[in-house]
């Protein structure tokens, strides 16, 4: 029969091992990206880049800007990303007794809404990162 002791101990052993686990520990490592998002010679200055690795189930996103610009400050793990992109959002809903807002016209074709369809892609890598995407 083992000792109150040393019974004592293997709980705390075990408990120890339980709480830290046996893989790494904290999130992953961050990275940053930027770039350009242009159609044609123009650049597309409305909606969001969407960055998506569903399997790893990271994802992180920016906002166009007037000159086709965005940047992902926050920062998302090192991995493989579909990118797709989404036109400007309604950001004030409609008081009551008011007419909804008219939907603004896009200038992102429907084959970059998705990131099935968009074809884009990006391999993000630690540190700084910087994707321009020309649209067809």
């Amino acid at each position: 029969m083992l000792r109150p002791s040393v019974v004592r101990s293997l709980c705390l052993l075990l408990g120890a091992i339980a709480i830290t686990g046996c893989g790494p520990s904290g999130p992953p490592p961050s990275a940053k990206v930027k770039g350009v998002v242009t159609h044609g010679e123009k650049p597309v200055t409305e909606g969001e880049i969407y960055f998506v690795a569903a399997e790893k189930g990271y994802s992180g996103n920016g906002t166009l800007n007037a000159d086709g610009q965005y940047e992902i400050t926050s920062g998302i793990p090192p991995a493989n990303y579909r990118v797709f992109l989404a036109p400007p959002r309604i950001t004030k809903p409609p008081m009551l007794g008011e007419a909804p807002p008219e939907a603004k016209p896009t200038t992102i074709d429907a084959k970059y809404q998705s990131e099935s369809t968009s074809g884009l892609t990006a391999e993000i890598k630690p540190g700084e990162n910087k994707f321009d995407f020309k649209l067809d």
